[in-house]
């Protein structure tokens, strides 16, 4: 994926690669490693963007790590750019969203230079997550939620992000998810119908462009004055189509795409990507922004199909309800995405399991023996005595009889073996039988002795008494 050429981003964890810089010249305005800014002490470089250089701090009492945006000195001058500047700090305090970076402060170094005091983040951008291959569809659906939920709270407070991009989008490593950032509001421009005290817009004369072209709307590479929220929402149907399938679309001169079909076609041929999931995109990337939804709209259709999608882990799930156009994943094994199955295939060409019945409980007789015989239900089924069982403590040698599974004649008609189910029957457990000394006259001896020991331990107790 070719990287944006048209206007550096402000990076604040990933040096942009677009911009040409020697590592060996020396930048005579770097912060050195230990400089004091605001109360915090430089101890390193994160990256230079278009318009300064970002470095990491840390607070040398309370230990609050922070990000330093530090203008360059040759913008210093113009008071264009140090409008832009100041306007993200105002913008993104007037939003206060926790989906925007936060900026805590702002002050003016000795030499004239302005700089920022924000949040520093640990993670990656999604331009570069992106490098990698397209996102996971749950993991896209979550990015968009969630930088549709902060241009939501920046629109109701009358800003225009006007420069959304993968590279304006930072990952922040969570345990077991990550959370969204949304970044770099230098470009954000004040709605003519917002009325925020203490706040003036940044504003650009007609047929000016600003932001990158591959995510700009088309009123918007027009240069038409009327730009609305609409214009965010059209680059977020760029962003949504670069992280579902992977690539960038391309646009001829008149604004058309260069695709091999529909934007909706193309998303909807990536796997488990729903089809109202990909309308959603190409309604986004409408031409007219009449034909856009609202951001309120594509979170909803979000919320929607989410429930439906597979999850991150597919071990040990088995695949349903493919989407259309993907019939081969309708007979995908678990076995085939890494997982056992639950119970055994039965092999073809056996019979199915017979039906369940119902079998009335029949209660015993309080002096009827545990395992005696029952007498058949049906009248007209005649079953033959059970064969007396020898007595375990019996000399004569036992009848050799074939195995039986335990409890085979106690199973009611219809109930399925253990092992038709796929569940391994329990071992069987040889016991061995009580050691009885079975010689003769050997209990009448131990009746001798135990009436001996009963005496002596009489005769032993009324010593004691009598003493």
């Amino acid at each position: 994926m070719e990287d944006d050429e048209q206007r550096p981003t402000e990076a604040m964890a990933v040096p942009p690669v677009h911009e040409e810089h020697d590592p060996f010249a020396v930048d005579s305005t770097a912060l050195a490693h230990g400089t004091d800014v605001g109360g915090y002490i430089i101890d390193g470089e994160l990256g230079r963007g278009g318009m300064g250089v970002v470095y990491s701090a840390t607070h040398p009492v309370i230990g609050k790590r922070a990000a330093i945006k530090v203008l360059k000195p040759s913008l210093s001058n113009n008071p264009a750019t140090v409008e832009r500047f100041i306007q993200e700090a105002r913008s993104v305090n007037a939003i206060g969203h926790p989906n925007i970076v936060d900026i805590f402060d702002f002050d003016v170094l000795p030499d004239g230079r302005r700089f920022l005091v924000m949040d520093l983040l640990d993670g990656e951008s999604l331009r570069k997550r992106v490098k990698r291959g397209p996102l996971h569809v749950h993991e896209a659906t979550l990015v968009i939620d969630e930088v549709a939920s902060a241009l939501v709270a920046a629109h109701d407070k009358g800003f225009l992000h006007r420069d959304l991009k993968p590279d304006n989008v930072f990952l922040v490593a969570s345990p077991g998810r990550f959370d969204v950032k949304l970044l770099d509001f230098g470009l954000a421009k004040l709605l003519p119908n917002a009325a925020l005290l203490n706040t003036r817009a940044f504003r650009t004369a007609t047929g000016a462009q600003l932001g990158t072209p591959d995510y700009m709307s088309p009123e918007q590479l027009r240069g038409d004055k009327a730009i609305d929220a609409r214009a965010d929402i059209y680059a977020l149907g760029v962003v949504a189509f670069e992280i579902i399938t992977g690539k960038r679309p391309r646009r001829f001169g008149d604004g058309t795409f260069e695709l091999e079909g529909t934007p909706a076609e193309i998303v909807g041929a990536v796997p488990f990507v729903p089809t109202e999931l990909a309308q959603l995109v190409e309604t986004m990337l409408a031409s007219d922004p009449d034909q856009r939804p609202s951001l309120v709209a594509i979170r909803a259709v979000l919320k929607r199909v989410r429930p439906s999608l597979p999850s991150l882990s597919m071990v040990g799930l088995e695949v349903s309800l493919p989407p259309s156009g993907h019939a081969e994943l309708a007979s995908m094994s678990p076995s085939k995405v890494g997982a056992r199955p639950m119970l055994p295939t039965p092999p073809t060409g056996s019979p199915s399991l017979p039906p369940q019945q119902s079998v009335p409980i029949e209660r015993r007789q309080p002096s009827q023996p545990p395992y005696a015989q029952r007498p058949p239900s049906n009248p007209s089924i005649v079953t033959s005595p059970r064969a007396p069982t020898p007595s375990p403590y019996s000399s004569e040698p036992r009848p050799a009889t074939p195995s039986q599974p335990p409890f085979a004649g106690l199973r009611p008609p219809g109930m399925v073996p253990a092992t038709k189910l796929g569940v391994a029957a329990p071992p069987k457990i040889s016991r061995p039988h009580p050691v009885i000394d079975r010689r003769p006259g050997g209990s009448r001896v131990w009746l001798v002795i135990g009436v001996v020991l009963a005496l002596a331990a009489g005769v032993a107790l009324a010593l004691v008494i009598a003493t």
